[in-house]
């Protein structure tokens, strides 16, 4: 077994099924153990009810409001722990699972830092017009926002998907950081694959 697992962040979606099968393949396959991580993000509730002067109404109503979100999301956190865990038990896949609060993207890379790769589901929005694209563009993914502090390999996982039988590093710049390029060639080499880096320039 690993002493470095790998991270699953768990929510509610089917995507983040696809990863959780992606991950106890990895884990049958090569020996590793998973660790599944759910966030829950009260302070974004809490930033949807705050307001720094009351206006027609006390602050009352919000604080009782944010308690209410804040159990809401606790009790379905819980769930989904306990449905990752009975699941992943039946394919007899080792491993914690944490519930954490506060910033997801904070949280996430603080659990990052002791794992091997953090594997996540993201839903594919495909391309669309140029006014909706536009309309997405404000507001980055949980994924994309990982993209740019996750100090781990990220792998982002959108639809169910066969066991990995090439690895290939695609690189949109040379100025990547040692320690991930240690990180992604240190998995390569556990899952037994081959790694092939690729570099890819956009030019002036």
């Amino acid at each position: 077994m690993s002493s470095t697992p790998i991270l699953l962040e768990l929510d509610g979606s089917a995507q983040c099924r696809y990863a959780a099968e992606v991950c106890w393949s990895l884990a049958g396959t090569n020996g590793l153990i998973v660790n599944a991580q759910h966030v829950i993000d009260s302070l974004s509730a809490w930033d949807f009810l705050n307001f720094d002067i009351a206006g027609f109404i006390g602050s009352g109503p919000y604080f009782e409001a944010h308690e209410m979100m804040r159990s809401s999301l606790t009790r379905i956190g819980e769930e989904l722990i306990e449905a990752y865990t009975g699941q992943a038990a039946g394919h007899d896949i080792g491993g914690e699972s944490f519930l954490d609060e506060g910033t997801t993207i904070r949280e996430i890379c603080w659990r990052a830092k002791d794992h091997e790769l953090v594997v996540i589901g993201q839903r594919s929005t495909g391309m669309g017009s140029p006014e909706e694209d536009k309309r997405r563009l404000p507001r980055r993914s949980i994924a994309e926002t990982l993209t740019y502090y996750c100090p781990r390999p990220l792998l982002v996982v959108q639809d169910r998907c066969e066991s990995f039988k090439r690895f290939k590093i695609l690189l949109s710049t040379l100025r990547v950081p040692s320690a991930l390029m240690t990180s992604c060639l240190d998995f390569a080499r556990k899952m037994q694959l081959e790694p092939q880096i690729k570099v890819v320039l956009q030019s002036e």
